[in-house]
């Protein structure tokens, strides 16, 4: 029976360091690719976040001013429903 050789036993730790490292190296480069991607995707919803704020923002803003319009509509609507109510009295 052949005995295994010191140089035999250096090529297989190499080797097997030589698979460890490529494959480690492998997954840093498949991770970092995902996370460049991860981090371009968040940057265009949080821009699609915040048009969507904007869009909100001025919806509210003709939201409100329509309400003051109604709301000094309702309150000549009073005066004059008083007035009405003080010429008709029965």
């Amino acid at each position: 029976m052949e005995s295994i050789t010191n140089v035999q036993i250096a090529t297989v730790i190499m080797a097997a360091i030589g698979t460890a490292t490529t494959v480690l190296f492998g997954v840093w480069r498949i991770a970092a690719h995902y996370e460049n991607r991860n981090d371009n995707v968040h940057g265009e919803l949080r821009g699609a976040i915040d048009k969507m704020n904007e869009k909100n923002d001025n919806a509210h803003g003709e939201l409100r001013g329509d309400i003051k319009g109604l709301v000094s509509s309702v309150n000549d609507m009073k005066v004059t429903l008083t007035s009405v109510g003080k010429d008709v009295q029965y």
